[in-house]
């Protein structure tokens, strides 16, 4: 029991990491750019609810402040959560709801009967689809750095960034992404890998390369975090369709070379996630 209590307390900490790792855009074959160029258009209307579901399977393990041995983390997370958008102002801004209508936790096996709670988040949005203000972080966990893709920071996988400038399918670009109010750094590198059609929308298929700038955590511990992520999007709306991702994160700590009692390999953290539109 003591061990579920403290996996639980250290999985609310990790909770929907969505992030991706097994290799780097260099280390992929290159993809054949094309002369076709495509463009994501983002558009949503005012009051419009998108609705998704996030299945999250993490495992792995972390070190843990003030203990001579890292915590096994097994943890599955099923949510649903909700988009809502508001209607753009003169300045440009328009406001994005996002809130958790239900989730599933499951830890070592064990379905638990109280799920962690999650802030409701208002996002402002300039014209280009870049996050300019975030609310609802202060006094949560979110405040400080979290490892990997969370729950504030997932946004970022709802956007093509730059995806209304026109791109050759096969032609990679770079953006470096810094949320308000969050300490963390993203860099991305887009590819457009196809186009399709899917339930009877035109999409495009975009594969994405994540690189976090080393975070520094409590008790000494660096999280070194890369993502590969696979998504679709709708190519009149810019909607995500779907996602999936395949994460490791790697934890590093100074306590490795001081304390005997500490394994001395990095400890790393797998997580899967699928990103969809609930049926």
């Amino acid at each position: 029991m003591k061990s579920i209590k403290i996996t639980f307390a250290l999985t609310l900490v990790f909770i929907v990491i969505m992030a991706a790792l097994p290799a780097t855009a260099e280390e992929q074959a290159k993809p054949v750019v094309t002369e076709q160029k495509v463009a994501v258009h983002t558009d949503v209307q005012p009051k419009e609810a998108r609705d998704y579901k996030i299945d999250v399977n993490i495992k792995g393990r972390m070190p843990v402040i003030d203990s001579p041995e890292p915590v096994s983390l097994d943890a599955i997370y099923s949510l649903k959560i909700r988009h809502t958008y508001g209607k753009r102002e003169d300045d440009g801004l328009m406001p994005l709801e996002i809130a958790v209508t239900n989730m599933e936790t499951t830890v070592d096996g064990q379905k638990l009967t109280v799920a962690p709670s999650f802030p409701k988040l208002t996002l402002l949005i300039d014209r280009q689809w870049k996050v300019e203000n975030l609310f609802g972080t202060a006094g949560t966990r979110y405040a400080d750095p979290v490892p990997g893709i969370n729950y504030v920071n997932l946004i970022t996988l709802f956007y093509l960034p730059d995806g209304d400038k026109p791109h050759a399918i096969g032609e990679s670009w770079k953006t470096r992404i810094k949320l308000p109010g969050l300490a963390d750094v993203y860099n991305f590198t887009s590819t457009i890998k196809s186009t399709g059609e899917l339930d009877g929308v035109k999409t495009a298929t975009v594969h994405q390369d994540i690189v976090w700038d080393p975070q520094k955590l409590e008790g000494d511990v660096t999280a070194a975090t890369k993502a590969a992520v696979d998504s679709v999007f709708a190519l009149d709306t810019g909607k995500l369709l779907k996602s999936h991702a395949d994460c490791q994160i790697v934890f590093t700590s100074s306590a490795n070379k001081t304390n005997s009692q500490q394994e001395s390999k990095p400890q790393q953290a797998n997580i899967q996630v699928d990103i969809s539109l609930p049926k």
